[in-house]
């Protein structure tokens, strides 16, 4: 859902319904919980759709891998 908002921002809650095809009840939920995160926000000229929150461009790529991607010395569970 993220990804989509992302991909068509600025998004209104039926566009996503459209590109997902899911109740929009469902949708308002998913949004309401990644905006109350920081991952979206209501646009500022338009309320009724949403973008890409603070949360998002705080996030850096090294920070997107996981523990499959780190080399095996730098895992804390490694012993």
């Amino acid at each position: 859902m993220l990804k989509a908002a992302a991909q068509h921002q600025p998004v209104t809650v039926a566009e996503l319904t459209k590109i997902f095809g899911l109740p929009k009840s469902t949708v308002q939920s998913i949004l309401v919980m990644l905006a109350e995160t920081g991952w979206l926000r209501a646009n500022l000229k338009d309320t009724t759709r949403e973008e890409i929150g603070a949360r998002v461009l705080a996030v850096r790529p090294a920070t997107l891998r996981g523990p499959a991607c780190s080399p095996p010395h730098a895992s804390p569970w490694s012993a």
